[in-house]
């Protein structure tokens, strides 16, 4: 388990794709694509509409909406497609990361089911979907894992508090984000944290809200390597990756005391971190692995978490 702040490296993305690595180049016709595969969390409002990206890549500060002659997402298993249709968008996008993501997509998903095609309420976890499309003369295509829905429960014994849920089939990772904990969202491979209750009183609310996303192996990759420029797709720079949301609530036991040094990684974290000497003490310091993004602070028992 690591700390996660998450900086979507999409526009990062863009700009390695005007470079060959002997100089800057101006302008690349090389599409774009960027899809995350969901379903309504549970225990949502009803479904919203889910976007898709495809783009020219452009220059290092401006995409271009991209038209595809043809567009088709299908579900392996019985090979049913999903019901999208072309928004007609068109004009320069900021590549800025936040810009990016915020960008509305030129493909938009149905909300419910259409006949014989899927909508966003349709979709199933633990399915595999694939990607065909035309634009240009290029052939795009992908393929990704819908991760199964998330299903925490809460253990409380002797004023400890654990989070545990099961392992959802086509999960590589988990985002994990609980309203009372001082270090906001982590990313573990793992299926249960030690909450700790550790933040602030003044930021935690009445009822304790605990968020637990699954993340598919192309999205794991994508927003844990700064250097990918493309996971899940052949033909194309961006993401086709998928999600599962799992939202609950749960109380603070009147026994639960914080626990020390927030800065303690729990013994599940492991394999997502190492033991490095510290430089000028003969100690060792809990330092995150490379997808962390968080710097060593040499001389002393912590690390910096201002990464």
């Amino acid at each position: 388990m690591v700390k996660w702040r998450h900086v979507p490296n999409l526009g990062l993305a863009f700009s390695l794709a005007c470079s060959d690595g002997t100089g800057l180049v101006l302008r690349n016709e090389q599409p774009m694509f960027y899809l995350v595969l969901s379903r309504p969390s549970v225990g949502s409002a009803p479904s919203q509409p889910l976007a898709a990206l495809l783009a020219t890549t452009g220059t290092p500060v401006k995409a271009e909406y991209r038209d595809a002659d043809s567009f088709i997402v299908r579900r392996v298993r019985d090979g049913r497609l999903l019901a999208w249709s072309s928004r007609g968008l068109s004009g320069g996008i900021d590549t800025d990361p936040r810009a990016i993501i915020e960008a509305p997509g030129n493909y938009v998903l149905a909300r419910e089911d259409s006949g014989a095609l899927l909508g966003r309420a349709g979709l199933t976890g633990g399915d595999v979907y694939r990607l065909d499309a035309s634009t240009k003369g290029v052939s795009i295509h992908g393929e990704v894992v819908l991760p199964e829905d998330p299903r925490p429960t809460i253990d409380v014994s002797r004023g400890q508090v654990v989070v545990r849920w099961n392992r959802a089939r086509g999960a590589a990772a988990y985002l994990v984000t609980a309203t009372t904990e001082r270090a906001g969202t982590v990313m573990t491979a793992d299926t249960a944290m030690l909450l700790r209750f550790d933040a602030p009183d003044p930021n935690q609310p009445a009822t304790p809200i605990l968020r637990i996303i699954a993340l598919d192996e192309n999205y794991r990759r994508f927003i844990t390597d700064t250097t990918v420029r493309s996971a899940g797709l052949v033909n194309a720079l961006g993401l086709f990756g998928a999600i599962s949301v799992a939202e609950t609530t749960y109380q603070r036991p009147k026994s639960a005391v914080p626990q020390r040094d927030p800065n303690d990684l729990p013994w599940w974290s492991a394999r997502l971190t190492k033991l490095i000497p510290c430089p000028t003490t003969n100690d060792h310091c809990w330092a995150p692995a490379p997808i962390c993004h968080q710097t060593f602070r040499p001389g002393g028992k912590s690390c910096n978490t201002k990464g």
